[in-house]
């Protein structure tokens, strides 16, 4: 029978597999190429478990916006815009005046 995790295993192991996916996104042309396998092979883990954890790829991709929203992750917010991926206007502003150089 397998081991239950506990709710701060999960936690973590959730949000290794986020980081995996903020690293693979972060490249140029990375958003438009993540899939949930790249992710996993990345983070270590099963794709089974990814997509338990985050569902789809576009709910990963919705995870890694308001991800990189709250950590200010211009380079994946940026590709997430130039794929027409929604945000929020404040956050438009922001990514276009750091890329601007503003």
């Amino acid at each position: 029978m397998p081991t239950r995790l506990n709710q701060q295993q999960v936690k973590k192991r959730k949000e290794s597999i986020i980081t995996a996916a903020l690293k693979l996104t972060e490249t140029p042309g990375g958003w438009m190429k993540i899939t949930t396998e790249k992710i996993a092979i990345e983070s270590d883990c099963s794709y089974g478990l990814v997509a338990y954890y985050f569902g789809s790829i576009q709910d990963i991709r919705q995870t890694l916006v308001r991800t990189a929203i709250k950590r200010g992750n211009y380079a994946v917010l940026a590709q997430a815009m130039v794929a027409g991926h929604k945000m929020p206007a404040g956050v438009r502003a922001k990514v276009i005046a750091h890329i601007s150089g503003e």
